[in-house]
Order: structure tokens, then C-alpha cells, then sequence
């Protein structure tokens, strides 16, 4: 004799926002009411107050049951359902009941990362590391994510389980913008040229597995060159001192000395490395043919708007930036900086080496002198 007083097929799909519509039906009855259906359905659900909280609404004549979204995974991971009745899943939510409890396990593992695609349509999303998964459930997550209404509806399902699980207090939210603030940048441009990989490594999220760091250093003008410039190099993780200058070409190749086992990431990294820094920086510091596009003379009035605007954008797009070692001494001491105005040096003429810095108004001969709060 059957412990079963009755058999209900439940038939379930995720909305473009990832709440799971679900509505039941019988053999001997056809659709059941959705009210019948959600206190049997959700009878142990304490997330929902046993179904009572979930909203019925009525679609071509038939009742369904909203669950959000923040909800569903937990629920058909749990699996918790009244024994009496016999519960028979639709075939097309069958692949989405079996990888639930998968997915529900990588969000408490935290086995999840921020969304790239997402990021650069201005959007926090969540999605899952297809790394912690076995081969049978990747089969099944594919299944479902082949299915272009399955696939958004999936994503926007998990995004929002991380956020409830996960970010949800303000607490959470604000350790999360502490923590990773280069997440909520504002400042996409700086995105351009990279995968979701390099990305994630950016960002702060994911460790970089290269044995360097690339940074931007600004040099000043020396005995060997009249002007500043731009160099691009590379910074030993275990040695900070030990630093290899590279060439960077208008096609992304990187062109220099290094440590042979840097090779394969440098190769790898190059052509992201120039395609951020064409979308963070301005032409001016760049040429658009060469084996050497960071090799461009820079004014005194080029390097003053790097120091105090452009270094700033690359810092906020994740970028590390190498300045003279008195300009980040002189930061730190809140300086307010001075400048030496020359009588008789208002026209516009051609500067001689220490001359204007400013090609306003007025040139103003300004002798990078700086007055900090703590004068001698």
C-alpha cells in the first residue's frame, strides 16, 4: 500500500530576475489552486513563514506562486517537502532541482566571485567558480545555461542567494566596499584591454600568480633626456628594489630584459597591459606607432597634470604608480605647493631647460618647490 495520499507534478521556471515561478497540477484534477499548492509545497520552508509570505498571482487563468529570488536556492537545495505526498518535478526544471544543492554549497563555501560582464554594464552581480564543480555537474549547469531564458534567469537566481547569504547586512555591504573598493569604481575605462581573469586580479579578489607587478613609473628629466616620460616596469614581488624596464609596442608586445621564467606572463599580460593604459590615459602620453609608445617627451605642464590628476586614475582603475620619491614625501605631508612667478615672462616662447611650467596666461617659472604643513 502506497504511503502517498495523493501526487502532485510541479512544474517551475526562473523569471529574467531569478524568482522561480511555480504552479502544480494533478491527473485527476488538472492545475491545483495556488494556495493549495503553496502550504503543502512550502510546509517546512521556515524562510517564507511555511508559504504564507509567498504572493499568488494569476496567469492565463492559472494560479502560480512567486518565490523571489533571494529564496530559491535555498529551498530546492534543502529538498525538505511533507512525505505524504508524492512530488514529481516537470522534466524541464529537472537539470535546475539536481545542481541547486551544488550551487546552494559553493555560496557557503564561498566559492563565488563579482560578475566582469556585469561590472562593465555598471552592475554588482554574483556569479559561480566553475572550478569547484565536477564534470557531471558542469554537464548539468551547461544543460541549463544552453537555454538562453535558463541562463539569465540562473544567474540573476545565484547573484541574488550570494547577496542575501552573503552581503546582506550593512555590516557585510560595508566590509565588502573596504575591502574591495576598486568593485564599486565608478571608472570602466580602466576595465579595457583586460579579461575576467586579470580583472579579478585587479580588483583584489583573486591572488596573481605572476612573480611580478606591473607599475608606471614617471621619471624626471636627467642628464641622459631634458624631458619627463613614462616607462613601464616590472617589480620583483620577492625584491621591490629589483626593477625591469619594458618596451611596450603599438601591437602589445613587450620588449626588454627579464627573468626568463617571466616570459610566458609577460607574453600573456602585454597586449591587456596597453589596452588599458590607451583607455585610462590621455594621447598625449602615448604614441600610436612604435616599439616603444611610452616613450613620449612630456612638458613640465604633462608631468604636473600626471602627478596630480592622472596617477589617480590609474590608481583607481588598479593600476600601482611609481612617482619621485619627494612628490610622495610631500603628499604624505599635505604640502600645498608654490610657485615662483618671473617678472617679464608673460609671453608665449619657447622654454629653456627649468623654465615654465604652466602655458597659461602667463608662464609661470615654477621650481617644483614644495611647502608642507611642517616646515624646517
Amino acid at each position: 500500500m502506497s504511503r502517498h495520499t495523493t501526487t502532485i507534478t510541479v512544474h517551475m521556471a526562473l523569471s529574467e530576475y531569478g524568482d522561480a515561478v511555480i504552479y502544480g497540477s494533478t491527473v485527476m484534477n488538472g492545475y491545483v489552486s495556488g494556495q493549495y499548492l503553496k502550504h503543502r509545497l512550502f510546509a517546512w520552508h521556515e524562510e517564507s513563514f511555511f508559504g504564507t509570505e509567498l504572493t499568488v498571482q494569476t496567469v492565463s487563468d492559472m494560479e502560480v506562486i512567486i518565490l523571489p529570488a533571494e529564496q530559491v536556492l535555498g529551498f530546492f537545495a534543502e529538498g525538505r517537502l511533507l512525505e505524504h505526498i508524492e512530488w514529481v518535478w516537470d522534466a524541464d526544471c529537472l537539470p535546475f532541482i539536481q545542481i541547486a544543492p551544488s550551487l546552494a554549497a559553493s555560496i557557503k563555501d564561498k566559492q563565488f566571485m563579482p560578475s566582469f560582464s556585469a561590472f562593465r554594464a555598471g552592475k554588482l552581480q554574483w556569479e559561480w567558480d566553475t572550478q569547484c564543480f565536477h564534470s557531471e555537474e558542469q554537464v548539468l549547469l551547461d544543460a541549463l545555461c544552453s537555454d538562453e531564458i535558463w541562463h539569465e534567469g540562473l544567474h540573476a537566481t545565484y547573484s541574488a542567494a550570494v547577496h542575501n547569504s552573503c552581503y546582506g547586512s550593512e555590516e557585510a555591504a560595508a566590509d565588502l566596499r573596504r575591502e574591495f573598493p576598486l568593485l564599486f569604481s565608478g571608472n570602466r575605462t580602466g576595465v579595457e584591454g583586460m579579461d575576467a581573469r586579470s580583472w579579478l586580479i585587479a580588483i583584489g579578489w583573486r591572488a596573481d600568480t605572476a612573480p611580478f607587478r606591473p607599475l608606471l613609473q614617471l621619471l624626471e628629466p636627467d642628464d641622459e633626456a631634458e624631458d619627463w616620460r613614462l616607462r613601464l616596469v616590472l617589480q620583483n614581488k620577492e625584491d621591490a628594489a629589483d626593477l625591469a624596464a619594458v618596451r611596450l609596442s603599438a601591437d602589445g608586445e613587450a620588449l626588454g630584459t627579464w627573468q626568463e621564467a617571466w616570459t610566458p606572463h609577460i607574453l600573456e599580460r602585454s597586449p591587456g597591459w596597453l589596452q588599458s593604459l590607451r583607455a585610462i590615459l590621455p594621447d598625449r602620453y602615448l604614441y600610436d606607432t612604435g616599439e616603444q609608445v611610452l616613450n613620449k617627451p612630456l612638458s613640465d605642464e604633462a608631468a604636473w597634470q600626471f602627478l596630480t590628476m592622472d596617477s589617480q586614475r590609474l590608481l583607481d582603475s588598479g593600476w600601482l604608480v611609481l612617482l619621485p620619491a619627494w612628490w610622495e614625501a610631500a603628499s604624505r605631508k599635505k604640502p600645498k605647493l608654490r610657485a615662483k612667478v618671473h617678472a617679464g615672462e608673460g609671453d608665449n616662447r619657447e622654454r629653456s631647460s627649468g623654465g615654465s611650467l604652466f602655458g597659461l596666461d602667463a608662464l609661470i617659472n615654477f621650481d617644483w618647490r614644495i611647502a608642507s604643513e611642517t616646515r624646517p
